[in-house]
């Protein structure tokens, strides 16, 4: 069913993104062969490629962007704590694994990749 981007859409659509309720102005964007929604304040405040990042660290692990937004986080803590959980089969997680894990952490706290990379970059220069 093909959607006109200025129809209310009246059965609640929500954002692939935020989760907030579109009611008119829908963005759609395609990964591969995949189509979500997303409302037009996630458009404007990401990237094509970080809107795909999202939703597919969403799939993947759970939750949606600024679930925890009222909850403070710390890179540092966090960090920590991702890099002394229990390994798996005895295999501790990379450097990638880390990165993944704390990536989605971010994006669950309302944070957009701009402001992650300048965050780790500011850890890096303490």
């Amino acid at each position: 069913m093909m959607i006109d981007s200025k129809t209310q859409i009246e059965n609640g659509l929500k954002c692939g993104i935020c989760r907030n309720q579109i009611g008119i102005n829908v963005r759609i964007y395609q990964e591969g062969l995949n189509f979500g929604v997303v409302c037009p304040t996630c458009h404007e405040n990401n990237s094509k490629e970080d809107i795909e990042l999202m939703a597919n660290m969403f799939l993947a692990f759970g939750g949606y962007f600024g679930i925890l937004k009222k909850k403070r986080l710390s890179l540092v803590k966090t960090l920590e704590t991702l890099i002394n959980e229990v390994p798996i089969d005895n295999e501790f997680p990379t450097v990638g694994d880390i990165n993944v894990k704390l990536l989605h952490r971010v994006f669950l706290h309302g944070i957009i990749p701009q402001q992650y990379i300048a965050g780790l970059e500011e850890l890096l220069e303490t």
